[in-house]
Protein backbone atom coordinates (compact mmCIF):
# COMPACT_ATOMS: atom_id res chain seq x y z
CA UNK A 1 0.00 0.00 0.00
CA UNK A 2 2.77 2.42 0.96
CA UNK A 3 4.58 1.84 -2.36
CA UNK A 4 1.43 2.90 -4.21
CA UNK A 5 0.97 5.97 -2.00
CA UNK A 6 4.60 6.91 -2.52
CA UNK A 7 3.89 7.07 -6.25
CA UNK A 8 1.17 9.67 -5.78
CA UNK A 9 2.55 12.77 -7.43
CA UNK A 10 -0.21 15.03 -6.10
CA UNK A 11 0.03 14.00 -2.44
CA UNK A 12 0.68 17.65 -1.61
CA UNK A 13 -2.78 18.48 -2.93
CA UNK A 14 -4.58 16.15 -0.50
CA UNK A 15 -6.31 18.22 2.17
CA UNK A 16 -8.37 15.70 4.10
CA UNK A 17 -8.66 11.92 4.57
CA UNK A 18 -11.72 10.46 6.28
CA UNK A 19 -11.88 6.76 7.22
CA UNK A 20 -13.35 4.31 9.76
CA UNK A 21 -10.91 3.96 12.65
CA UNK A 22 -10.22 0.91 14.81
CA UNK A 23 -6.63 1.80 15.80
CA UNK A 24 -5.27 -1.03 13.67
CA UNK A 25 -1.45 -0.89 13.22
CA UNK A 26 -1.77 -0.44 9.47
CA UNK A 27 -4.16 2.50 9.95
CA UNK A 28 -1.76 4.30 12.28
CA UNK A 29 1.17 3.50 9.99
CA UNK A 30 -0.66 4.92 6.98
CA UNK A 31 -1.63 8.15 8.77
CA UNK A 32 1.91 8.54 10.11
CA UNK A 33 3.59 8.12 6.72
CA UNK A 34 1.10 10.38 4.95
CA UNK A 35 1.76 13.16 7.43
CA UNK A 36 5.51 12.71 6.98
CA UNK A 37 4.97 13.49 3.31
CA UNK A 38 2.44 16.23 3.92
CA UNK A 39 1.78 17.37 7.49
CA UNK A 40 -1.07 19.59 6.31
CA UNK A 41 -3.28 16.57 5.52
CA UNK A 42 -6.13 16.49 8.02
CA UNK A 43 -6.66 12.85 8.96
CA UNK A 44 -10.11 12.14 10.42
CA UNK A 45 -11.15 8.82 11.91
CA UNK A 46 -14.68 7.65 12.66
CA UNK A 47 -15.07 5.28 15.61
CA UNK A 48 -18.03 3.22 14.38
CA UNK A 49 -17.92 0.41 16.95
CA UNK A 50 -19.26 0.47 20.50
CA UNK A 51 -17.06 -1.37 22.98
CA UNK A 52 -17.05 -1.59 26.74
CA UNK A 53 -13.32 -0.96 27.28
CA UNK A 54 -11.75 0.56 24.15
CA UNK A 55 -8.18 1.04 25.43
CA UNK A 56 -6.82 0.40 21.92
CA UNK A 57 -7.94 3.94 21.02
CA UNK A 58 -5.25 5.68 23.09
CA UNK A 59 -3.66 8.67 21.32
CA UNK A 60 -0.32 7.79 19.73
CA UNK A 61 1.79 8.33 16.60
CA UNK A 62 -0.32 7.76 13.54
CA UNK A 63 -3.63 8.34 15.27
CA UNK A 64 -5.97 10.62 13.30
CA UNK A 65 -5.74 14.32 14.04
CA UNK A 66 -9.46 14.32 14.70
CA UNK A 67 -11.89 11.63 15.83
CA UNK A 68 -15.63 11.48 15.18
CA UNK A 69 -17.54 9.50 17.81
CA UNK A 70 -21.25 8.85 18.37
CA UNK A 71 -21.49 8.62 22.16
CA UNK A 72 -21.00 11.14 24.98
CA UNK A 73 -19.42 8.40 27.08
CA UNK A 74 -16.97 7.61 24.25
CA UNK A 75 -15.94 11.26 24.06
CA UNK A 76 -15.51 11.49 27.85
CA UNK A 77 -13.43 8.30 28.02
CA UNK A 78 -11.12 9.34 25.19
CA UNK A 79 -10.41 12.74 26.75
CA UNK A 80 -10.26 11.65 30.39
CA UNK A 81 -8.21 8.46 30.06
CA UNK A 82 -6.74 7.99 26.57
CA UNK A 83 -4.81 11.19 25.96
CA UNK A 84 -7.07 13.01 23.46
CA UNK A 85 -7.73 16.74 23.65
CA UNK A 86 -11.27 18.03 23.76
CA UNK A 87 -10.68 19.80 20.43
CA UNK A 88 -9.64 16.46 18.85
CA UNK A 89 -13.02 14.82 19.42
CA UNK A 90 -16.27 15.63 17.65
CA UNK A 91 -19.61 14.11 18.64
CA UNK A 92 -21.85 13.21 15.68
CA UNK A 93 -24.95 11.04 15.16
CA UNK A 94 -24.07 7.41 14.52
CA UNK A 95 -23.48 6.59 10.87
CA UNK A 96 -24.03 2.93 11.60
CA UNK A 97 -26.82 2.66 14.19
CA UNK A 98 -29.91 4.29 12.77
CA UNK A 99 -33.50 3.42 12.01
CA UNK A 100 -33.82 1.00 9.14
CA UNK A 101 -36.53 -1.24 7.78
CA UNK A 102 -37.33 -3.67 10.61
CA UNK A 103 -37.58 -6.49 8.09
CA UNK A 104 -33.79 -6.26 7.65
CA UNK A 105 -33.36 -7.71 11.15
CA UNK A 106 -36.34 -9.99 11.64
CA UNK A 107 -36.26 -13.78 11.16
CA UNK A 108 -32.48 -13.84 11.51
CA UNK A 109 -30.07 -15.73 13.74
CA UNK A 110 -26.81 -13.77 13.88
CA UNK A 111 -23.67 -15.85 14.40
CA UNK A 112 -20.79 -14.22 16.32
CA UNK A 113 -17.44 -13.04 15.01
CA UNK A 114 -15.68 -15.43 17.38
CA UNK A 115 -17.08 -18.81 18.44
CA UNK A 116 -15.60 -19.35 21.88
CA UNK A 117 -17.58 -22.52 22.60
CA UNK A 118 -19.27 -24.32 19.71
CA UNK A 119 -21.43 -26.60 21.87
CA UNK A 120 -22.51 -23.76 24.16
CA UNK A 121 -24.03 -21.84 21.27
CA UNK A 122 -25.55 -24.90 19.62
CA UNK A 123 -27.09 -26.26 22.85
CA UNK A 124 -28.54 -22.90 23.84
CA UNK A 125 -29.98 -22.09 20.42
CA UNK A 126 -31.65 -25.50 20.38
CA UNK A 127 -33.04 -24.91 23.87
CA UNK A 128 -34.38 -21.47 22.94
CA UNK A 129 -36.01 -22.65 19.73
CA UNK A 130 -37.51 -25.71 21.41
CA UNK A 131 -39.01 -23.90 24.40
CA UNK A 132 -40.36 -20.93 22.39
CA UNK A 133 -41.48 -22.56 19.15
CA UNK A 134 -44.63 -20.46 18.87
CA UNK A 135 -42.59 -17.21 18.98
CA UNK A 136 -40.44 -18.03 15.98
CA UNK A 137 -41.33 -17.88 12.32
CA UNK A 138 -40.86 -20.78 9.92
CA UNK A 139 -38.82 -18.32 7.82
CA UNK A 140 -35.85 -18.27 10.26
CA UNK A 141 -32.46 -17.95 8.59
CA UNK A 142 -28.88 -18.08 9.87
CA UNK A 143 -26.65 -15.10 9.08
CA UNK A 144 -22.86 -15.40 9.12
CA UNK A 145 -20.63 -12.53 10.16
CA UNK A 146 -19.34 -10.86 6.94
CA UNK A 147 -15.72 -11.72 7.82
CA UNK A 148 -16.45 -15.34 8.72
CA UNK A 149 -18.15 -16.58 5.56
CA UNK A 150 -15.35 -19.07 4.83
CA UNK A 151 -14.53 -20.11 8.40
CA UNK A 152 -15.08 -23.86 8.89
CA UNK A 153 -16.31 -23.58 12.49
CA UNK A 154 -18.85 -20.92 11.55
CA UNK A 155 -20.06 -22.84 8.52
CA UNK A 156 -20.44 -25.96 10.65
CA UNK A 157 -22.49 -24.12 13.30
CA UNK A 158 -24.64 -22.56 10.58
CA UNK A 159 -25.30 -25.98 9.07
CA UNK A 160 -26.16 -27.57 12.44
CA UNK A 161 -28.64 -24.80 13.27
CA UNK A 162 -30.21 -25.01 9.81
CA UNK A 163 -30.64 -28.78 10.17
CA UNK A 164 -32.33 -28.27 13.55
CA UNK A 165 -34.67 -25.64 12.06
CA UNK A 166 -35.56 -27.95 9.17
CA UNK A 167 -36.52 -30.78 11.56
CA UNK A 168 -38.78 -28.61 13.70
CA UNK A 169 -42.13 -26.99 13.03
CA UNK A 170 -42.29 -23.31 13.85
CA UNK A 171 -45.17 -20.85 13.69
CA UNK A 172 -46.40 -20.80 10.08
CA UNK A 173 -48.82 -17.99 10.86
CA UNK A 174 -45.94 -15.77 11.96
CA UNK A 175 -44.42 -13.86 9.06
CA UNK A 176 -41.84 -12.04 11.15
CA UNK A 177 -40.18 -12.73 14.50
CA UNK A 178 -37.58 -11.05 16.69
CA UNK A 179 -33.96 -11.88 15.82
CA UNK A 180 -31.54 -14.02 17.82
CA UNK A 181 -27.98 -12.82 18.39
CA UNK A 182 -25.15 -15.13 19.45
CA UNK A 183 -22.11 -13.74 21.23
CA UNK A 184 -20.73 -10.21 21.38
CA UNK A 185 -22.12 -8.01 18.64
CA UNK A 186 -23.02 -4.35 18.15
CA UNK A 187 -25.97 -5.47 15.99
CA UNK A 188 -27.89 -5.78 19.28
CA UNK A 189 -27.82 -1.98 19.55
CA UNK A 190 -29.05 -1.60 15.98
CA UNK A 191 -31.92 -3.97 16.70
CA UNK A 192 -32.91 -2.15 19.91
CA UNK A 193 -32.77 1.21 18.11
CA UNK A 194 -35.37 -0.19 15.71
CA UNK A 195 -37.72 -1.09 18.57
CA UNK A 196 -37.29 -4.85 18.25
CA UNK A 197 -36.61 -7.21 21.14
CA UNK A 198 -33.73 -9.55 20.32
CA UNK A 199 -32.90 -12.79 22.07
CA UNK A 200 -29.23 -12.67 23.09
CA UNK A 201 -27.27 -15.86 23.77
CA UNK A 202 -24.01 -14.82 25.37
Amino acid sequence: VWKNINKLKKIQNIKKIFSPYEAQPHQNFLNYRLNLKNNKIKTIGYVHSTQAFPIHLFKRDGAPKKLFVHGKDQKYHLIKFLGWKKSDIQLIPSLKIRNKNKKNYQNLIYLPYIIEDFNFYLDNIRFLLTTHKNKFSHALKVKLHPYRKNKKTHLKLKKEIELFIAKNKFNKKLSFCNPIVLGTSSVVLEILENNLKPYHIY
